[in-house]
């Protein structure tokens, strides 16, 4: 992992898991995290994310995260804003700009 950044800036790195339900995705993240600050500790990391609780794993040093606007997948596979008072078309737009900002 040592091309991780071919200018004089540290890599800016951003992982996304998408998490309806379960630590499993942002687990694995979190782990990918601690990885790219092992081979790179200038390197900055930013977790986003759907989880609420990602305060309840420790992140690495030079490691952040973002909780974004939740969604929900109902019993029919549909899914649906979780808190939000807007439909998912909406929420995904909201999701996309905060990753691209």
């Amino acid at each position: 992992m040592s091309g991780l950044s071919t200018s004089n800036h540290p890599p800016r790195i951003a992982l996304y898991s998408h998490d309806t339900m379960g630590f499993g995705h942002i687990r694995r993240n979190m782990l990918l995290a601690q990885s790219i600050l092992e081979a790179n500790p200038n390197a900055d990391v930013l977790l986003l994310s759907g989880v609420r609780e990602p305060g309840a794993f420790r992140l690495p040093k030079g490691a952040d995260s973002i909780t974004m606007p939740t969604y929900f997948k109902t019993k029919e596979g549909h899914y649906i804003p979780k808190f939000l008072g807007t439909d998912i078309k909406r929420l995904v737009k909201i999701r996309k700009e905060i990753i691209h900002a």
